[in-house]
Parts: structure tokens; C-alpha cells; sequence
């Protein structure tokens, strides 16, 4: 069994060490990778890395490379201040958090939605990535999602116009908890002034309907001609009870008689 287990181990670290070949001394911003963390089950790799502050930390191997995390938090909090953002926006001054995480009520909106974007979770695959929904370019930077965006409205969350487009300026809107959750797409009219902040939404164009195939048209025509097929068999059945009951009541006139 120990033997076992020491090759195990072996092929494990053989693996690691594969997959450390091409990414330990990588620079992403003011990080640089030093050693594999872990790889989830779904495949997604965490690096820890050191920042040029001497801070360590891990991060999703997605969040490096899309060029979403290039510091430690420390480091993020300094930039922040520097850029004049308010403290509150991205850090939780009621219940900071003990390794220097950013809990913002807006920096946790916008952390979800890159979650949404790059996770490697298949469920978030399904409904968001794999559809083509994910966050701009432009807002892979928290500063410039907070230049669009503004200061989160109390009791309103950030949602999509059009459920069907990704995270970007002209199709996000703070909006109540509900319509986020239905995704609705056409949210005009339903409130009164000034509710949304004098909430104008954009004109956002329909997706292009893709052009079928000829299997495609086959397969509808198919369809149709099933449909109408099972109508003719309603109709015909229909046709033949009426006639049953008219010769039912004939034979009851005769019987009369």
C-alpha cells in the first residue's frame, strides 16, 4: 500500500511540475507566480504569487491572465485611493475582512459578474460563458466599471437590459432584486420618475436571427406538416361525432312516430 500510494505521489508531483514548467516566473502586473495552489475539479488552477510589495497571494489562473488581478489587495486598496474612489465602495469598514479581501457592496457586484464570466464551473458554462455572456474588456478593471456604473443605490442590484447580451455600459442597469432574477428584457414604464435615478433605458438591438440550415428547414416543414396532420385527424373526429348525433336524433324522431 505505501508503495502505492509513493507513485501516486510521484505521478502527482511529475504532473505539477509539467504544469509549472510554463507558468512559475510568469509577471502578471505587480505579481509573479511561484507555485501551482491547486487545481479544482473542474479543472481550474489557483497560483500563489508574490507581489512586488513582498505580499503573498492566490489567485484564479483566469483572473491573472485576464488581466483582472495584477496586485495584492493591499495594493489594490493604495490604487483605489489613489484614483479618489471613496473607501466604501470597495471595502467593507463595518466588517473588514482579516486577509485584506475587498467586500464592498459595488466591488461585490462587480466580483460576481466576473465570476459569471470565468468561472469554470459547467452550471455558470451553461447559463453565462458558453452562451457568449461575459464581461467587457473595459470592465475587467474595477475603476472602470465604477466610472460607468456609479455608486450602488441602496436596495437595487446590477442587471441586464437584455438578457441575452453580456455585462457591458449600454446593457446594465441598477434594477430591484426581482427583475434581475426574471432577467427581464424590455423594463421601460415600470416604474415611477426618479425611481432608477431618472432611469432611460438604451435601445438595444435584437441578435440577428441565425440563418437555418437545410436540415433545419426540413426538420420545421417536418413539423408543420405533423401539426397539421394531427389537426385534419381532430377535425375528421370531429366531423363524425356530429354526424353520429344527427342520426341519433333521426332515429329518435322515427322512434316518436
Amino acid at each position: 500500500m505505501g508503495v502505492i500510494k509513493s507513485r501516486e505521489h510521484a505521478a502527482i508531483e511529475s504532473i505539477q511540475k509539467t504544469i509549472e514548467s510554463g507558468k512559475v516566473g510568469q509577471k502578471f502586473g505587480k505579481l509573479t507566480i511561484q507555485k501551482l495552489s491547486a487545481i479544482d475539479q473542474n479543472g481550474g488552477r489557483r497560483w500563489n504569487c508574490i507581489c512586488s510589495c513582498g505580499r503573498k497571494v492566490t489567485f484564479d489562473e483566469s483572473r491573472l491572465v485576464e488581466g483582472i488581478m495584477d496586485r495584492c489587495m493591499h495594493c489594490f486598496r493604495a490604487y483605489f485611493e489613489s484614483l479618489g474612489i471613496p473607501k466604501s465602495v470597495y471595502y467593507n469598514t463595518v466588517m473588514p475582512n482579516s486577509k485584506g479581501e475587498l467586500k464592498g457592496t459595488l466591488y461585490r457586484a462587480w466580483n460576481g459578474i466576473v465570476n459569471c464570466s470565468f468561472s469554470n464551473d459547467p452550471n455558470k458554462i451553461k447559463s453565462y460563458s458558453g452562451r457568449g455572456i461575459v464581461i467587457c474588456s473595459d470592465w475587467k478593471k474595477f475603476e472602470n466599471f465604477y466610472r460607468d456604473m456609479g455608486d450602488r443605490p441602496e436596495g437595487l442590484e446590477l442587471g441586464r437590459i437584455d438578457k441575452n447580451r453580456g455585462w457591458y455600459k449600454e446593457n446594465c442597469r441598477w434594477m430591484p432584486n426581482a427583475l434581475t432574477k426574471n432577467h427581464r428584457q424590455d423594463i421601460s414604464g415600470l416604474f415611477e420618475d426618479d425611481e432608477l435615478l431618472s432611469f432611460e433605458p438604451p435601445v438595444v438591438e435584437p441578435p440577428k436571427e441565425e440563418k437555418k440550415t437545410t436540415s433545419q428547414k426540413g426538420m420545421s416543414e417536418k413539423l408543420v406538416s405533423i401539426k397539421m396532420s394531427e389537426q385534419e385527424k381532430i377535425n375528421t373526429a370531429r366531423a363524425n361525432i356530429a354526424a353520429i348525433e344527427k342520426a341519433l336524433e333521426a332515429l329518435e324522431d322515427v322512434n316518436v312516430e
